[in-house]
């Protein structure tokens, strides 16, 4: 099945360089036509699906034998999976949702870029009791995984998901347990997986100055006020023991000391989600890469807070920081964001353009140091985690927020036995 994806992927960047009728394409699943830019200088084909979930069985393999009836209009990035909106609280979103966005400009490579899991049984916990409670809120009492998996995929996606939030499961991607009839997506750790490829790969990832920003958008939220939140946010990472509350003490200790949850501490919450969930991994994972011997490997962080912020702006969050994902409305359009940008704002566009285009084609964002990019931004090494910080001023950097990140990585290796899903060596 993966083979098959690659292949169609693959067969999507090859006709680009060859077959090209500005900017219609033909690929194995047929033709395919996108939108020119407003200003011509790049094509773009939205909502490309590549692989289609059987909705009779949606935990099940998904199906990439793709034929289109006619030509694909490419011109509509709208479908998301099944989710519940951060705002609203209400379900949205479809099965079909396999969809991935391609942008070609001006070289012979795609720059890809997809939000959407293979398929929904990536969101599953890791706990298998997360899937007997959904059945039994839904109307069947069983013990019985197999049979709770079979009744709930029979039920609409949208009722899936907010029983799920009703119960107060979070879904997010997990090392899957073993369930009949259920391909995994994830089976290992990451810290286990092994990367053979690596060396031939240059990677560029980084994180926003304040990524736990769109979790706690405004003052109406006060999840964070929950007598048990900071145990509710590690028991997703580690399993519960009889060290578990003094685990949950030392980070509450280290972010908040003996101050109560109110909104006082909103600031401190920001940055323990930013760390816990974008920072630290993030992180950790380049140093991952640099071990096992990646190509290159570049770290940036986005610290800048202009008009085109993209969570900020269309939350009308107004605390300080670049949220997280607040980083993309520079490097694509967004429809939510209509204004023409400010000079700033252009600027940090034209940067990071030519920075992401100079990655997609040479494996190096600044093959040359010029006028639009004064600077040289090196890979960082297994001793100088350098970092470029994307701000009005460009500037690098090394190991960002270190006091905060090195509490991270000491309290990980400290409880590596306890990680959920992890083997240790």
């Amino acid at each position: 099945m993966w083979s098959r994806i690659y292949l169609i992927v693959a067969c999507v960047v090859h006709v680009w360089s060859e077959l090209r009728v500005d900017p219609l394409v033909q690929t194995k699943s047929g033709l395919i036509r996108g939108l020119k830019a407003d200003d011509g200088n790049y094509s773009m084909f939205l909502g490309v699906p590549y692989a289609r979930i059987n909705e009779t069985d949606p935990f099940g393999p998904a199906a990439s034998d793709l034929i289109f009836d006619g030509i694909f209009e490419a011109n509509n990035d709208s479908a998301i999976c099944p989710q519940v909106d951060d705002n609203t609280k209400q379900a949205k979103g479809t099965l079909d949702c396999l969809r991935m966005n391609i942008f070609e400009k001006f070289f012979d490579k795609a720059i890809l870029q997809s939000g959407s899991n293979l398929k929904p049984g990536g969101l599953m916990e890791v706990d298998i009791t997360p899937a007997l409670k959904v059945a039994g809120k839904l109307g069947l009492e069983t013990q019985d995984v197999t049979k709770a998996m079979n009744f709930i995929k029979q039920i609409d996606p949208h009722t899936i998901v907010k029983t799920a939030i009703d119960l107060g499961i979070k879904l997010r991607g997990c090392v899957e347990r073993d369930i009949n009839g259920v391909e995994p997506i994830i089976t290992e750790h990451f810290l286990n997986i092994d990367m053979p490829k690596l060396k031939n790969t240059p990677i560029l990832a980084g994180f926003n100055t304040r990524e736990g920003l769109g979790m706690n958008k405004n003052k109406e939220d006060v999840h964070y006020m929950e007598p048990y939140y900071f145990e509710d946010n590690l028991k997703l990472a580690f399993h519960e023991d009889e060290e578990f509350d003094e685990m949950c003490d030392i980070v509450r200790n280290f972010y908040i000391g003996d101050e109560d949850l109110n909104e006082d501490v909103r600031n401190n919450i920001i940055d323990f989600e930013g760390d816990y969930y974008y920072g630290y991994p993030v992180q950790e994972s380049l140093k991952i890469y640099v071990e096992r011997g990646a190509l290159r490997v570049y770290q940036y962080l986005f610290s800048y807070d202009g008009d085109r912020n993209l969570i900020k702006k269309t939350n009308n969050i107004t605390n300080y920081g670049a949220s997280h994902a607040d980083e993309l409305s520079y490097l694509f359009d967004h429809t939510l964001i209509k204004e023409k940008p400010s000079d700033d704002d252009q600027l940090i566009i034209d940067r990071m353009t030519k920075l992401w285009t100079n990655f997609a084609k040479y494996g190096d964002p600044t093959p040359e140091v010029t006028e639009l990019l004064p600077i040289k931004w090196t890979p960082i090494s297994a001793d100088k985690y350098i970092y470029l910080d994307i701000d009005k001023e460009f500037a690098i950097k090394s190991r960002p927020f270190k006091q905060r990140l090195t509490f991270w990585e000491l309290f990980y290796k400290a409880n590596m036995k306890k990680i959920r899903g992890y083997k240790a060596k």
